[in-house]
């Protein structure tokens, strides 16, 4: 199984002399959601000021077993368009 690991992703406003205000933060896999085990945690500061520095950072813990699971591939011979045995 794979180790939890945190990914640092920089926020920048942009925004002349306004800080930016961060109300939530939503985390979801959309295209395997058995690849990750338990929770993504994202901690972030609320407030982000123009042009300082500030991070979102997620915790996130892969499923190695079942990524790997999810991205082999197996061929079916019965949904196959070639008659099996080839001919």
């Amino acid at each position: 199984m794979g180790t939890s690991s945190q990914l640092n992703i920089p926020i920048v406003s942009n925004l002349t002399n306004l800080p930016a205000s961060i109300d939530a933060v939503t985390i979801a896999s959309t295209t395997c959601t058995k690849c990750w085990q338990g929770q993504l945690i994202a901690t972030y500061d609320s407030t982000v000021q123009p042009s300082g520095p500030s991070a979102l950072i997620l915790t996130v813990q892969p499923n190695t077993l079942y990524a790997l699971y999810a991205s082999a591939f197996a061929v079916d011979p019965h949904k196959s368009k070639t008659p099996w045995p080839y001919m």
